[in-house]
């Protein structure tokens, strides 16, 4: 249990987790704060088979080069975010040929499935995908669909830019969701996002329950 810690200016560029990483273990978080952290992925942390809890903390003002401003998740992690602010983290932030991948502004969910409740997931940004929430499956992955559950909580003022005019359009604002992955979103503000497609919600081979 962690109770109460500030995780802050964490630097590690070529790889996943400025703020911490966690892999194959599932430590609880109360009340901490996770700011100005720089990743590879994961700039404010970074999750790996982990089931790990956040119970009312700040994850802010930190940066990804491409993938999960606020936080990173990969290979089946099953974390769960209590009345938690994860907001104005930005994802794409490396240079040409890693940044303009940029997705997942506050929280990137790669094969994994993850639960927000009762938390705000705004101000983020990202240069390709996602500047709120980029939730992916993986087809035939070991650990099933990817399903996203956010229950009472907001999903606002988020954006998705293109890296350059050369890329492609930017997509969904708010959620990005794809392959074999499903979002089940209850009571959940999805507003003022912007993007090239998709302001609020974009889905490509995924689907929402609403």
């Amino acid at each position: 249990l962690f109770f109460f810690f500030s995780f802050r200016n964490g630097s590690r560029p070529n790889t996943a987790g400025g703020g911490f990483v966690i892999q194959e273990s599932s430590p609880s978080f109360v009340d901490c704060i996770f700011e100005l952290n720089t990743a590879r992925d994961g700039g404010g942390g970074a999750l790996i088979r982990s089931n790990a809890t956040f119970t009312g903390c700040i994850i802010r003002n930190n940066t990804a080069r491409p993938f999960g401003g606020g936080v990173f998740m990969s290979q089946g992690s099953r974390p769960v975010f209590t009345r938690c602010d994860i907001v104005s983290n930005a994802s794409g932030t490396g240079g040409a040929g890693v940044g303009n991948t940029g997705a997942g502004g506050g929280i990137h969910s790669l094969d994994s499935s993850p639960s927000i409740l009762g938390s705000r997931v705004n101000g983020n940004s990202s240069k390709f995908a996602a500047g709120g929430i980029f939730h992916m499956g993986a087809f035939d992955s070991p650990f099933g669909t990817a399903r996203l559950y956010v229950e009472d909580s907001e999903v606002n003022d988020n954006i998705s830019t293109q890296f350059s005019p050369a890329e492609n359009p930017s997509e969904g604002g708010g959620f990005h969701v794809e392959d074999n992955a499903v979002a089940t979103l209850i009571r959940v503000g999805v507003l003022r996002n912007r993007a090239n497609t998709g302001g609020g919600l974009n889905a490509y081979r995924s689907r929402y329950d609403v």
